[in-house]
């Protein structure tokens, strides 16, 4: 009989394991773009979604020119930047030139206004513009 709770238990536990892994990930900070919040270096825990609200933390997959893809960490390259405009809110009239025609513009509805916290080193939404809703992989939940 304890045969089948090791059994049971042990199944419950690969179970929970895996849905706690579709459910987050890990993602280490590479850079210096979200300084003060993230140093070059932090493990960050993402939880997994497709949604974002102003002032979050995001992780998402950036835009690549035609044939160029991602060669570092195996090909899975996120970036992390806080969104300063979420669907349906004003684009801030201070994002440079990416961003200049749309200021005071509502964001549509399948995209957001990204930047980094150290404006000073962070290539964001002031230089390529909006960021599309499916690029988005989840939100940062806290440092690890």
């Amino acid at each position: 009989m304890w045969v089948w709770a090791v059994v049971l238990i042990l199944l419950a536990t690969v179970v929970a394991l895996w849905w706690v892994r579709r459910r987050y990930v890990v993602v280490r900070v590479d850079g210096p773009s979200m300084t003060p919040s993230y140093l070059d270096g932090d493990l960050v825990l993402v939880r997994r979604a497709a949604t974002v609200a102003r002032g979050q933390v995001v992780a998402f997959i950036p835009r690549f020119a035609p044939g160029v893809t991602p060669s570092a960490k195996g090909g899975r390259l996120w970036l992390l930047k806080r969104v300063a405009a979420a669907p349906g809110d004003p684009v801030p009239p201070d994002l440079g030139p990416a961003l200049l025609d749309r200021a005071g513009q509502p964001v549509p509805d399948d995209a957001f206004v990204a930047v980094g916290d150290n404006r000073e080193d962070s290539r964001d939404s002031r230089h390529d513009g909006l960021v599309g809703l499916d690029r988005v992989r989840g939100v940062v939940v806290r440092k690890l």
